[in-house]
């Protein structure tokens, strides 16, 4: 028995053997040589601002879940000249349920007290134009005034560090130029 147990072990490591010369030579690093400080983060695409008071274009908007909540991610582009030209920020509302798959430019359902509807309302409260028939796409041909603000805390609301706090629209305060095409 201890012979048979020798001799698998023997057929093994010649095995591993040259299963690790293969990987080093296909140029793959084989797992004894990773060190354990080797990391890969993802790549973080977010933008950090001063806060302040800036002047956005509306780009699309996307309807996703986030822990179980349907939401709407409206995506907009700072047009301010200076250092901030073309930075692109977001704000995310809850919405009631989305209808369809969830994805750029997605369909979804608003109550009547909540955040965006509030806001377009604020938006088109000189216009006559019923509430049903309020659209995000409208917004395409307006500069809005938007107040930016900073993440400084996760979403189990521990603050976080430096490096990962980025800004997003904490308020839309009007519109700067442009009309509402009814």
């Amino acid at each position: 028995m201890k012979q048979k147990n020798s001799s698998v072990l023997a057929a093994t490591s010649n095995l591993s053997h040259t299963v690790l010369d293969r990987l080093e030579t296909d140029n793959i690093t084989p797992i004894r040589d990773v060190k354990l400080d080797d990391i890969v983060v993802e790549a973080l695409d977010t933008s950090l601002l001063p806060e302040g008071k800036y002047q956005v274009a509306y780009q699309y908007h996307e309807t996703k879940v986030v822990f179980n909540t349907a939401k709407v991610f409206v995506h907009f582009k700072i047009i301010d000249l200076g250092d901030y030209h073309g930075t692109k920020l977001f704000r995310a509302f809850r919405v009631s349920e989305l209808i369809g798959k969830p994805g750029r430019n997605g369909r979804f359902k608003l109550k009547k007290r909540s955040d965006l509807f509030l806001m377009l309302c604020h938006l088109y409260e000189n216009q006559r134009i019923r509430p049903d028939r309020i659209s995000l796409r409208d917004l395409k041909c307006l500069i809005l005034n938007v107040m930016v603000r900073t993440v400084v805390k996760d979403y189990r609301q521990k603050t976080l560090p430096e490096i990962l706090r980025y800004s997003v629209i904490g308020d839309v305060l009007g519109i700067e130029a442009g009309r509402i095409r009814i």
